[in-house]
């Protein structure tokens, strides 16, 4: 790969796309399930709660997509980036002893996390690839592409292998 690819931008693409995914598995696909069979949520509720994750992610990363060809890249990737953080807030009052006696008397909260997840969970694949395809104009998006979704895999194996390690032997 030529050097031209390794400078700034690139890196902080590819570190955000690793952090976010091992963020990601380890909160949300991996361990969504076990945490809320943890919890003492139905199975009833659980698959409520990932089908409407799946059906959010659709929806946000079509929406993202017409967006990323109408908006700026940056703005739209900011909002995502600030809405995944509120939802991160959400998620750890929600953990913690108090909130999840809340989470559990109110399970419609969960299903509240499911959809603000959903939302914005891989809707930021369109305006990164945007802005690759801007950034690095006349060159090999397509290996850009594969270098950043390899740290996207990296980060994904990380975060469901660590997690589920530390989960079986703390519980």
């Amino acid at each position: 790969m030529e050097g031209t690819y390794w400078n700034e931008n690139f890196c902080f693409y590819l570190s955000f796309f690793h952090l976010w995914i091992y963020y990601y598995m380890f909160n949300v696909d991996t361990h969504l399930i076990p945490f809320t069979q943890l919890c003492g949520f139905s199975s009833i509720v659980t698959s409520a709660a990932v089908s409407t994750l799946a059906a959010f992610n659709i929806i946000g990363t079509l929406v993202s997509g017409i967006l990323a060809d109408r908006w700026n890249n940056k703005k739209i990737l900011s909002f995502l980036y600030f809405a995944r953080a509120i939802t991160i807030v959400f998620l750890l009052l929600f953990s913690s002893e108090i909130g999840l006696k809340i989470l559990l008397n109110y399970p419609v909260l969960l299903l509240f996390f499911s959809i603000s997840i959903g939302l914005v969970g891989f809707a930021t694949v369109a305006p990164t690839i945007k802005l690759l395809s801007e950034y690095y104009k006349g060159q090999s998006v397509g290996l850009l592409t594969g270098w950043l979704f390899m740290s996207h895999q990296v980060g994904s194996a990380l975060g469901s292998y660590i997690p589920g390690v530390l989960f079986v032997d703390l519980f």
